[in-house]
């Protein structure tokens, strides 16, 4: 029998989820290294198309970036740029990357994808931390198929957009702070210094998207969930940073004129989360519907569970809960901010970056509260059948949305770079359409670039986008679905 101070959750106790009582992760075998290779296989692949498809012209947001780089080479780079809203976004974390990279480069747009990809890597490398400190709690086989269902969904292609689209740092940078803060946090015992690193991890990204915001109060749950008395102190300044952070944040905030009004109809912002959350597996508004409807309803039902049978002291259930908790408050705040748009908008391919935490951070639940049902008596064993048939049902549905979105990622490149081409060839607005709303804006920038010997006018760079559509059939003309974020 256990002694009360394991049975308690204390911080100072031996705990069986890999650690040491000093809480220092065991290190990795050979065995688990080479399942966190295979489990890497999805990020290799999309790598690679991520280098292959890169768009290797400014695309959309990506001309927010063309001022600064005007003021930077005039010598008038300031702090307001830096400050100036995105949107309803601060993104000075992006832009303290996006700038010198763009200006050493010349704008090419392939080491500014590289960003994307390594921001991305962050998040993976602190996924496997979470599911190894894990390991044991998960049960045999469950830490396997918890790395594979990661890798998947990490590295899926439903977020074509963000691999190819070099603006789209900006998510990569909220989505693995968020997966950061929330593995720092859940670590027993919580040590200043992880504390201090999900503080950053926080700050970074609530300065990288708006819905880095929401990592707080996901983070301050993440906290207090375990019930460890220690954590209280910790968790009254976690809320003080928070506020500090919040009110720099609103510091000159002008709400866009051309988004929508708020909105604060109960049944708009129920439907467009659960859709914001289902549409990773489907970018059909009634299906994501359902599935996000069903994935919150699992969530609730697991959290019932841990709470009931006293495991909701557990790091693992602190853990993966955090994310699940950041999907779902990001859903909410970004639903307040677009569900003027209509329900289609929450399918944004971008989005997908966000929802992938909240279906990760539900397969650790689901496979995390398999083990405890084997223990019981065999009148409950179905129980345990159906949570890891749940959790096959999520991995093959997170896997054939990858395969099924994988021609977004070579049709997103196709029609830019057909265009651009033909731009250059017979320079004329008409051509700039899908390259940004309003053309007739960014053509004298064009002209610029052209002057600076910057983008597809460095050296090497206008034939290796006409090469990228060497031996491919013109791309019809068609309008692309690209909203503000």
């Amino acid at each position: 029998m256990s002694s009360p101070a394991a049975q308690s959750g204390s911080p100072n106790s031996i705990n069986s989820s890999g650690r040491s009582p000093s809480g220092r992760v065991r290190p990795h075998s050979w065995k688990t290294s080479f399942e966190i290779l295979a489990a890497s296989v999805p990020a290799f692949i999309t790598g690679w198309a991520a280098a292959k498809y890169t768009i290797l012209f400014p695309y959309w947001d990506d001309w927010s970036l063309f001022p600064l780089l005007e003021s930077w080479r005039l010598g008038t780079f300031s702090w307001m740029d830096l400050w100036r809203q995105h949107n309803e976004h601060r993104i000075i974390a992006a832009k303290l990357i996006h700038v010198p990279l763009a200006w050493l480069t010349r704008w090419d747009m392939r080491p500014m994808i590289a960003m994307n990809f390594l921001t991305a890597l962050a998040g993976w490398f602190f996924l496997i931390r979470l599911i190894h400190r894990e390991k044991d709690s998960l049960g045999r086989g469950g830490r396997w198929m918890l790395l594979l269902a990661g890798g998947i969904s990490l590295f899926t292609f439903r977020q074509y957009e963000n691999w190819i689209w070099a603006s789209e740092l900006v998510c990569f940078l909220a989505a693995s702070s968020a997966l950061g803060s929330s593995v720092l946090l859940s670590e027993n015992p919580l040590t200043f210094g992880r504390f201090a690193a999900a503080v950053s991890l926080a700050v970074i990204g609530s300065f990288s998207f708006s819905s880095g915001l929401v990592i707080w109060p996901a983070g301050f749950i993440v906290l207090v969930l375990p019930g460890w008395r220690s954590r209280w102190k910790l968790a009254g300044l976690w809320s003080i940073i928070a506020a500090l952070v919040l009110c720099v944040w609103m510091i000159g905030y002008v709400k866009p004129s051309h988004h929508p009004p708020l909105v604060f109809d109960p049944l708009k912002l129920l439907r467009y989360v659960m859709v914001y959350l289902g549409s990773f597996f489907s970018l059909n508004p009634h299906t994501g519907l359902m599935f996000g409807a069903a994935g919150v309803l699992a969530f609730a039902g697991l959290t019932v569970h841990f709470f009931r049978s006293r495991k909701n002291s557990s790091s693992l259930f602190a853990g993966f809960s955090g994310l699940c908790l950041f999907a779902l408050f990001n859903g909410l705040l970004t639903a307040a901010g677009r569900a003027g748009f209509g329900e289609v908008q929450a399918t944004a391919s971008r989005y997908a970056a966000f929802s992938a935490l909240f279906w990760i951070g539900l397969s650790g639940l689901l496979l995390g509260a398999r083990p405890q049902f084997r223990q019981k008596i065999r009148d409950v064993c179905f129980l345990s059948l159906f949570l890891e048939g749940l959790f096959l049902f999520v991995l093959a549905g997170a896997a054939a949305a990858s395969v099924r979105s994988f021609p977004g990622i070579v049709e997103l490149q196709r029609g830019v770079h057909q265009d651009v081409a033909e731009y250059l060839d017979h320079p004329a607005e008409a051509h700039l359409y899908h390259v940004y709303t309003e053309p007739d804006k960014i053509r004298p920038n064009i002209e610029k670039l052209r002057s600076w010997s910057f983008s597809v006018f460095a050296p090497d760079q206008e034939a290796r986008l006409r090469a990228s559509l060497t031996g491919i059939r013109p791309y019809p003309q068609r309008a692309y679905y690209a909203p503000e974020k």
